[in-house]
């Protein structure tokens, strides 16, 4: 999987922003372009608007987007993009390399890789966000309700749209690819709007 050489250059990236004292860091993929002209004051507009509620582990909110995060795949956030307090980005992003860290999730040495946990692999994006939860001291239990709560308290999505996102590949002149299509009335992207629901209603009925 890509994931190790993702979690090389992250860490280095956002140890370099820790070791230079830079409060906020944000990690982005080097093929996709945000166009939004006064992103940061967005996203330092939303962690103040968001306070993270008595939580010790994480200082605020760490700041994701629609593109790429799912709302039925359990665990399924991004890792295009994510902003935060440089000290809960070295939590999230300062894993383990995947064969060391995937262990505690194989049941014995023959468990196929990745592992299949609630119908979901443990790979990538949900590795992860998977891992995270466990150091927030949140015992994984492969409900989409975990999930969904676990993006309400700790996590704020913004819509891709709104940061102006380009990137030149995979069906690039699609609108809204991997967010909604009009052909389904349910998309399958978790967006702002899903996200405000959460956090107002704690239950909804998707």
């Amino acid at each position: 999987f890509n994931i190790n050489l993702q979690l090389a250059s992250t860490q280095k990236g956002i140890q370099t922003a820790s070791n230079q004292s830079f409060k906020y860091t944000m990690k982005t993929r080097t093929d996709q372009r945000f166009y939004r002209h006064d992103i940061f004051n967005y996203f330092t507009s939303l962690l103040r608007l968001f306070p993270l509620n008595n939580c010790d582990l994480q200082f605020e909110r760490l700041i994701t987007m629609s593109f790429g995060t799912s709302k039925y795949r359990m665990y399924g956030i991004t890792d295009f993009m994510m902003f935060g307090d440089t000290r809960d980005m070295l939590a999230y992003w300062g894993v383990d390399f995947y064969e060391e860290g995937i262990k505690p999730f194989l049941e014995s040495d023959s468990t196929p890789i990745p592992p299949i946990m609630g119908g979901v692999p443990v790979a990538a994006e949900i590795y992860l966000a998977v891992k995270y939860l466990v150091h927030l001291g949140i015992e994984p239990d492969w409900t989409i309700s975990q999930y969904w709560s676990y993006l309400r308290d700790y996590f704020c999505v913004v819509d891709g749209m709104t940061l102006d996102i380009y990137w030149d590949k995979y069906f690039k002149l699609r609108e809204y690819r991997y967010t909604r299509d009009y052909l389904d009335t349910n998309p399958r992207a978790m967006e702002f709007a899903d996200w405000i629901q959460l956090y107002v209603q704690k239950e909804v009925n998707w």
